[in-house]
């Protein structure tokens, strides 16, 4: 019985004592929309969304346990006619694990009179040095659909596949970037390319 009391005593102060701390990261994204104008033509179309999703994250241990802010940027056009847009994202976070096998899942969900939005991504992670002293679990790629109704307007299906971007997340996590700088070193990487600034 004073065995079994020590070791629940042991587990407590292990839970207790996992380091806590936020961390960036930072993935190239790619998602091609498929979907109905809902206009008087009802136009069928599809295009491509190339852009950024940062995220900033809090690790207990080496796991991620939330999704604290995240920001999508999208970029496009070409010469004079360059932009940029952007919107956030209030995500949820899912750890699953099958034998060796760990992944992560986000998912995300909006409804309105006559709108409606529902994200879900999902992808495999492994222990990796992202920039600061020890391996997290990182998920290196995610995949998956988003569902974008609004009524009247336009009805689309969105098939999302991010890449974990390496260099810019060590570099954010190296120097200790917050969410907002994490944010601007994207925007100046973008800048630097003949993208305007946000307005």
């Amino acid at each position: 019985m004073k065995t079994m009391a020590r070791l629940v005593m042991l587990l407590v102060v292990v839970t207790i004592c996992l380091p806590v701390r936020g961390d960036i990261l930072i993935y190239n994204k790619t998602v091609t929309w498929e979907g109905v104008d809902l206009g008087e033509e009802d136009d069928v179309y599809r295009e491509t969304d190339r852009g950024f999703l940062i995220l900033e994250v809090t690790y207990e241990g080496d796991e991620i346990t939330s999704v604290d802010n995240a920001i999508q940027i999208i970029y496009g056009g070409r010469g004079q006619d360059k932009w940029i847009d952007e919107w956030t994202h209030n995500l949820d976070i899912q750890r699953f694990q099958d034998g060796n096998i760990i992944g992560y899942g986000l998912v995300e969900y909006d409804s309105d009179d006559g709108y409606f939005y529902a994200l879900s991504i999902s992808g495999r992670a492994k222990e990796q040095n992202i920039g600061n002293a020890d391996p997290n679990e990182v998920p290196q790629s995610l995949v998956g659909t988003a569902i974008e109704h609004d009524t009247g307007n336009y009805s689309e299906r969105g098939t999302y596949n991010l890449r974990l971007n390496n260099p810019a997340t060590r570099t954010a996590n190296e120097e200790s970037m917050d969410f907002e700088q994490a944010y601007d070193m994207v925007i100046e990487h973008l800048n630097a390319r003949g993208y305007p600034s946000i307005t």
